[in-house]
């Protein structure tokens, strides 16, 4: 749930820098109706922070050096070429009866 909580904030966070870059204003004009003001308020501070600007840079830089991105979901890597060769195998027997 938190993950969940931090993925839609982050979205909240992108929508209000669109709507910034595209309109004007600020964070505090874009509060989602579910975040209380006062929430929202520390938030729209700590965005705009010297610490959260310096991670997100670095943040950035660390994603662009990833040169094979996990996108698989929760399976692994290893599981998803397990399940593949099962499917491949056994879809390519050939029953002889």
């Amino acid at each position: 749930m938190r993950n969940n909580l931090r993925r839609t904030l982050s979205d909240d966070k992108r929508r209000a820098d669109k709507t910034i870059a595209d309109h004007g204003g600020t964070y505090q004009d874009y509060r989602p109706k579910y975040v209380k003001p006062g929430v929202w308020s520390r938030l729209c501070e700590y965005w705009c922070s010297d610490a959260f600007k310096k991670k997100s840079i670095a943040g950035k830089a660390a994603r662009k050096k990833v040169k094979a991105p996990h996108t698989s979901g929760a399976r692994s890597f290893d599981r998803r070429r397990r399940v593949c060769y099962l499917i491949y195998t056994h879809l390519n027997k050939t029953d002889v009866t």
